[in-house]
């Protein structure tokens, strides 16, 4: 959040509109000011955003500086007067006129009270008063769960609840109480406002309304009363034509005649009217008399009875008593410009957790980033822009400056444009598993196995992303796939699912830097390993110093390379296949599918069948990353579904149809296809075995060239992963906090960093047992992938489920999957499939003539089965939460705000175009 400069903050609620809880707040702010301390007031009252008129505000503008909203001052800090800085952020500096209705659906106004806490650059402020709705709905869940789970240990102290005496008041301020009681929020005590009315002429204070109900409510629920204030004629004149007060003849305070006019009631004649709390510098407690407040304030008070205050000084006073019992009688620390802060630790309490599933991470959702945020009833001059301070080579991340934490917002950058997306998905995860793992798949199954092993897997991970793309769209997280886990299946899962995709690519790492090092020596064997390593970690450095868009250009580039080599495979193989290859080759006349005959289209059976399940899956890992990519992309409701629709050509047109030439021109019993165990050997591709018996000459360097490529380009696609998760799981303390760290350049640099020094564990490998490391790093990752799909499958049938439920139409859903919920229940079964596949292939492994393989063999198989248990039963020990009922599921808060004229709008469009347009549109 941006409140970690705040020392402390305060909740001032109520359970009912117009009981004076926004002057309640304001006089607060001013009294804490009057003393010394610097405070801000963040007013979220969304049914009517008030604070801005009572000072005096309204036509101040925002300021916006890069990556957040800086709060307007309502006066500077005057330390020689011993006065604080008062500043303030409201909704209503963002509406056009003061009447304007604020019309939102519950997920906006939740993602709103967000972004507020999120968006607004508090400097130090050492207390922060947060003026929230009337009520108990989901802005103040929302709110309490975002306090509750991101300050630190006593950051919030609590809430002060204002009533006025009447019973039908007092009645819907103890649900209120209820509500602090079930979120854990500690309730500091309870004002009574309008307790009495001040005769504007005497100042005397008469009971003309009841009394004394707030004090029956506190002792009822056994929390401090905390005074009364009564009604002020003159302050609400006050707050009506925004001028300032002056005293009635013989007024003293301090010994001093405060009266400058004999018969003025009202004047602008101050010292510095830019600083409204002018009027009360020089007030003194002991001028008044004749309030109606509680006794620990009178036994303060001594007044000669000749002295007549005005009411709006007795309001004022009373509450600088008030505040005086609130923040420092209630337990509150006093503020000390040099006490330490305290560490940052989630302070989110098991009950409290429990009680309201907090367990919804998003930030900034249903609305946009600050930079191009649209908020209805505001106008673009409402808002002032700040220009980008920030110089080119840092916002690039090159200079030392980069590296500085930011201050400005936690958020990541959002610079991916939708061709960055769009090459993700169609060429991000094409890699060493495609060109040369095909291979091991073709030896062990055979090319019928290996055509229907990988279209299954095809059909499994299309539903997979179109699930991905709906629930990304929906709500658009940092973070991704595995925050869906714990939103709708259960909290433990997730931190499980976490945790293991972290693992998978930081594992990942090493073995693609090993399998790129010996890819070199397929051109120079005798270069030291280490050389190579070190060389490609460091390029991998160099491209995580440009942070997202460095990742963005590399893999648009890397992509196309990827898809320019299969293209040409696929032109080749076709004419290698009618026989137009060189004469010096076995092309050179017509191929046909002999191989399918001889040596046969099936291998080794049903066990063959399972065991290339597992080489398909580990040839799809890494295309979910679209969906955490789309996070930083300029705009993912707009970017993501097109970059979605593209998984359906690389699964048909790269991987089936190259997968076709493979098994038409490579026999299944090569031997040379056995040449990637233990390290990945570009002669064992059989896209280059393919090259070399049709006598192409240089073919196998320029496939070994394009598997260099795409082992870098796995290797880089596994820090932005393991970063961006580890990040996420940072921000909703299922990491350490370290994590949180962004840098001035939109980088999360310890997350980044952590993930670069598992690539250190490829030096491991070049040790006299380094195949055998090798072999269980690849354990490590094998099955994670089928995990994360699993998941995604499963987060998407369950919030199916829960929109149902709370009673949504699938109208309301922006971007559907393809085949719905029927798809992903297909995915998961298929996921399911593959998993007891591979479970058979681990007891009984191929080549052992059918005997039961060892616990060394099945580990190697199944590692990751155990690993995810293992996360599953830390975060089941940590959170202590089970299966989410579809009742407890939350499907409102974080949702993204459509516009439906425009989605209605491109819908009419579409359907005017002629056939084949749409047809092209559907496919693209």
């Amino acid at each position: 959040m941006s409140l970690d400069k705040v020392k402390h903050i305060v909740l001032v609620l109520s359970g009912k509109g117009g009981v004076g809880k926004s002057s309640i707040t304001t006089q607060l702010a001013l009294s804490l000011s009057l003393a010394g301390h610097s405070v801000g007031i963040l007013d979220i009252d969304l049914t009517g955003p008030s604070i801005p008129r009572l000072f005096s505000i309204e036509s101040s503008k925002v300021t916006q500086a890069p990556g957040g909203w800086l709060p307007v001052p309502v006066h500077a800090a005057n330390p020689a007067a011993g006065i604080g800085s008062l500043s303030c952020m409201s909704l209503g500096f963002l509406l056009r006129e003061r009447g304007d209705a604020v019309v939102w659906r519950g997920p906006k106004k939740t993602a709103m009270v967000r972004q507020f806490l999120s968006d607004v650059l508090w400097g130090e402020v050492d207390y922060l008063l947060i003026d929230t709705p009337p009520g108990t709905s989901d802005e103040h869940i929302s709110l309490a769960e975002t306090l509750l789970k991101n300050a630190f240990p006593g950051q919030v102290a609590g809430a002060v609840v204002v009533t006025t005496p009447q019973a039908v008041a007092t009645a819907d301020v103890k649900k209120e109480l209820n509500f602090c009681t079930k979120t854990g929020i500690n309730v500091i005590g309870v004002v009574e406002n309008m307790s009495g009315f001040v005769c504007p002429n005497c100042s005397e204070c008469t009971n003309v309304f009841s009394s004394g109900g707030g004090k029956v409510m506190a002792d009822e629920f056994s929390v401090k009363f905390l005074g009364s204030v009564p009604i002020d004629q003159q302050f609400v004149m006050l707050v009506e034509t925004g001028r300032r007060p002056v005293y009635p003849v013989g007024t003293e305070v301090n010994g001093h005649d405060m009266a400058t006019n004999g018969d003025a009631d009202y004047s602008t004649d101050v010292k510095d009217p830019s600083l409204l709390i002018e009027k009360y510098k020089s007030c003194s407690l002991s001028c008044v008399r004749n309030c109606s407040a509680p006794p620990w304030l009178l036994a303060t008070i001594s007044a000669p009875d000749s002295f007549n205050v005005p009411s709006a000084l007795l309001l004022i006073n009373c509450l600088i008593v008030v505040s005086s019992h609130i923040f420092y009688d209630a337990g509150i620390p006093a503020i000390s410009k040099t006490s330490p802060r305290t560490p940052r630790r989630p302070a989110m309490s098991q009950a409290s957790y429990a009680n309201f599933t907090m367990e919804k991470n998003e930030k900034d959702v249903g609305l946009t980033s600050p930079s191009n945020s649209s908020t209805p009833g505001s106008e673009s001059d409402n808002i002032i822009v700040e220009h980008e301070k920030l110089g080119l080579w840092t916002r690039m991340g090159c200079t030392p400056e980069s590296f500085k934490r930011r201050t400005v917002s936690q958020d990541l950058n959002h610079t991916l444009k939708p061709r960055h997306l769009q090459m993700i998905a169609i060429g991000g995860s094409i890699g060493a598993g495609f060109f040369v793992g095909s291979g091991k798949a073709l030896n062990n199954g055979g090319p019928a196995t290996l055509l229907i092993d990988f279209a299954i897997m095809g059909v499994m991970i299309f539903n997979v992303v179109y699930a991905l793309g709906e629930l990304a769209v929906m709500y658009p997280v940092s973070g991704g796939f595995y925050t869906y886990s714990t939103r709708f299946i259960d909290p433990s899962w997730g931190f499980a699912m976490g945790w293991n995709y972290v693992f998978q690519w930081a594992v990942v790492l090493p073995l693609e830097l090993v399998v790129a090092s010996f890819t070199v020596g397929y051109w120079n064997p005798d270069i030291n390993v280490a050389v190579w390593i070190s060389l490609f970690l460091a390029v991998i450095v160099i491209v995580n110093v440009f942070g997202v868009l460095g990742f963005g250009e590399a893999e648009f580039w890397a992509s196309v390379l990827k898809l320019f080599a299969v293209c040409i495979f696929m032109v080749v193989g076709l004419v290698l296949v009618c026989g137009g290859g060189p004469s010096n080759g076995l092309y050179s006349e017509y191929w046909g599918a002999r191989l399918w005959y001889d040596p046969g289209a099936f291998k080794n059976g049903f066990k063959g069948v399972c065991s290339v399940f597992v080489t398909a899956a580990f040839a799809f890992s890494g295309t979910e990353l679209v969906g955490l990519a789309a996070a930083e992309s300029e705009n993912p409701a707009k970017a993501l579904p097109g970059a979605i629709k593209q998984v359906f050509w690389r699964i048909t047109l790269f991987y089936i149809v190259g997968l076709l030439f493979v098994g038409l021109l490579v026999s299944s019993t090569d031997d040379r296809l056995l040449g990637a165990n233990p390290f990945i050997n570009v002669a064992a591709s059989p896209f280059v075995i393919a090259a070399k018996d049709a006598g192409l000459d240089g073919y196998d360097s320029f496939m070994n060239f394009i598997i260099l490529v795409s082992v870098i380009s796995i290797g880089n696609s596994g820090v932005y992963g393991g970063s961006r998760t580890l990040t996420a799981l940072a921000e909703q303390g299922y990491a350490p906090r370290c994590f949180k760290y962004i840098d001035r350049s939109g980088r999360p640099l310890w997350s980044t960093i952590a993930i670069l020094i598992f690539g250190c564990l490829g030096y491991v490998t070049l040790s006299s047992s380094g195949p055998v490391v090798f072999d269980w790093l690849q354990a490590l990752s094998g099955l994670a992938a089928l995990f994360t799909w699993g998941s995604i499958c499963l987060a998407h049938i369950r919030f199916r489920a829960a929109w149902k439920y709370h009673g949504h139409s699938l109208d309301d859903i922006p971007f559907k999957a393809v085949f719905g919920v029927y798809g992903s229940w297909a995915g998961l079964i298929l996921i399911v499939l593959v998993l007891i596949a591979q479970f058979y292939t681990a007891l009984y492994p191929l080549g052992n003539d059918g005997k039961i393989g060892t616990a060394e063999d099945f580990f190697k198989a199944y590692l990751a089965l155990p690993v995810v248990i293992a996360f599953w039963i830390c975060g089941f020990a940590w959170k202590r939460t089970g299966w989410l009922k579809l009742s407890d599921i939350d499907v409102d808060s974080g949702r993204r705000e459509v516009d439906w004229d425009r989605i209605n709008a491109t819908k009419a469009e579409i359907a005017a175009y002629p056939a084949w347009k749409r047809i092209l549109y559907l496919l693209f």
